[in-house]
């Protein structure tokens, strides 16, 4: 009964939230469908905040935020529509509200050889960068599901967006040249990477990608994000006594010249029958200037399930595909260097069991010592 109460509680929150989110989106299509120059200042306050929503327009300055709410135009598209043509000229750029988006190599999204080169979602602008070099479109971008997109056409990006695009673009520019990986890439290069890549920003627990899933190299480039491994269980705990009949040691970095494991899912002490559990395991902390992502790409894949969790970061995401055709040779040999910093599965479950031996042998003593103390004081 209590896991039905629990699971219909569960449903409706899910509902509800999603029905609030229905009606916003709605709000905010309604608000968007007044014509830009007809918005009154209660309709500029109303779309800017539900925009402040979005994580781009969020770190907006406020100024440039109002302006864009006068100008913007929403438009809607269903899955597998063409956004952007690949040799085009760029005539505006895009901020999208829902749905992912694709860049691919081909001019059309039937073509069966077409790769994709990196992917867009919520809260990334699309095609700014073009507008802001004044190029041709290097790349087609098309719809992987229904999108929902805000238009900001070329003159309104010059009047509002253009010196903001142009600051963040030097920044990751400049912060990448002084990255040693990328130390001996001519500036062409750096700039080509960079219009490339994308700038997110993630609020603290959330998700940034998976090493199964991810076609990207994160880079850190404000706050702090945490390395961890999922690994899927079985540990008797007869057996993991049996295996350390001493207090055990800290995990050593002796191995793999590995980062120490810093936390563990809580392991509680059970009896002797054999129990499967998911552990959570934080293999490492990366701060300014890490990468996450070359461990995956650059030799075979691992045999973990790696997670990269925020702690509150700004993160620069460059497809790996483009990482590894233009980087020099020095690049791929300190790319090369880096790998091989996680402990192997094997390490990682022997560690557990000694973990889990020594929450025993605790709970163990812990228990002794009450019950004596126990006799102590009833004598």
């Amino acid at each position: 009964m209590q896991n039905r109460i629990k699971n219909g509680m569960l449903l409706n929150i899910l509902s509800e939230t999603k029905m609030n989110m229905t009606k916003e989106s709605d709000i905010l299509k309604s608000l968007l469908s007044i014509c830009p120059h007809q918005r009154c200042t209660e309709d500029l306050r109303q779309i800017q905040e539900h925009l402040k929503k979005n994580s781009s327009f969020e770190h907006l300055p406020n100024e440039v935020q109002l302006q864009l709410c006068q100008i913007v135009i929403y438009q809607e598209y269903e899955a597998k529509s063409v956004i952007i043509k690949k040799g085009h000229w760029p005539m505006e750029c895009y901020l999208v509200l829902s749905g992912k988006l694709a860049a691919i190599s081909s001019l059309t999204a039937e073509n069966s050889k077409s790769e994709i080169l990196s992917e867009f979602e919520e809260g990334d602008f699309v095609g700014e960068t073009c507008l802001l070099t004044n190029t041709h479109r290097p790349t087609t971008i098309v719809c992987k599901s229904d999108a929902e997109l805000l238009m900001i056409s070329k003159k309104d990006f010059d009047c509002i967006l253009s010196d903001t695009i142009q600051e963040q673009f030097q920044g990751i520019c400049n912060f990448l040249r002084d990255l040693p990986i990328f130390s001996s890439w001519p500036k062409e290069k750096i700039d080509f990477l960079v219009h490339c890549s994308l700038l997110r920003h993630y609020r603290a627990g959330t998700l940034v990608c998976e090493n199964l899933d991810s076609n990207n190299l994160i880079i850190i480039r404000t706050g702090r994000c945490f390395v961890l491994a999922q690994i899927r269980e079985s540990i008797s705990t007869k057996s993991a006594l049996a295996t350390v009949k001493s207090a055990p040691t800290s995990f050593s970095k002796k191995c793999h010249s590995v980062p120490q494991i810093t936390s563990f899912a809580s392991l509680s002490p059970q009896s002797s029958v054999t129990s499967s559990a998911r552990y959570g395991i934080e293999l490492n902390s990366l701060e300014q200037g890490k990468i996450f992502g070359l461990v995956e790409k650059m030799k075979k894949p691992s045999d973990l399930h790696f997670r990269l969790i925020s702690e509150g970061a700004e993160c620069i995401l460059i497809p790996t595909k483009i990482f590894l055709m233009e980087a020099p040779i020095i690049s791929q040999e300190m790319a090369v260097e880096l790998v091989n910093s996680y402990p192997s599965k094997g390490t990682i479950r022997e560690h557990l069991i000694k973990k889990q031996a020594w929450n025993n042998y605790k709970a163990k003593v812990v228990t002794q010592q009450i019950k004596r103390n126990a006799r102590i004081m009833s004598s």
